[in-house]
């Protein structure tokens, strides 16, 4: 019986016990990008203002988000150039709304992939509206 409560509370002990370090998620970093956060389906991601207008750059973070989450769900990644003033999740407070600079949409129920940058808006714009212009990224999104 002695033996049969020692199994017991080693079976207890271990499974509290934190997974080992090597185990753990690696962050979501690389060399000029960072996750910052979300909620739901919107990611917000740190990209070095040097690396935002190389869309091969861009196309391997947003691979290696989607290889950390899947591709079973709908995604929106929103890019901004300045780290502290990234939001951690929407809504994006108004001092961060210029830092918004690209976004990334994907539905893999209809196959949508769709990347914008965002830019100022025009000078003689009464609107004052920021601009989202459609680039292709040189890559596919397989489920």
């Amino acid at each position: 019986m002695a033996l049969g409560c020692v199994v017991i509370l080693l079976m207890a002990v271990t499974a509290q016990a934190p997974a080992p370090a090597d185990t753990q998620p690696a962050p979501l970093k690389g060399e000029g990008w960072e996750f910052v956060g979300g909620m739901g389906a919107i990611r917000t991601v740190f990209v070095d203002s040097s690396r935002l207008d190389d869309r091969e750059f861009l196309a391997k973070v947003i691979t290696t988000l989607l290889d950390r989450w899947g591709r079973e769900r709908p995604v929106q990644i929103d890019f901004f150039d300045d780290r502290a003033l990234t939001p951690l999740k929407p809504p994006y407070p108004p001092e961060s709304k210029p830092h918004h600079r690209a976004k990334f949409n994907f539905n893999p129920a209809n196959g949508m992939m769709r990347f914008v940058r965002i830019l100022p808006p025009l000078p003689d714009d009464p609107s004052g509206k920021r601009r989202q212009v459609e680039e292709k990224l040189p890559f596919a999104v397989a489920p």
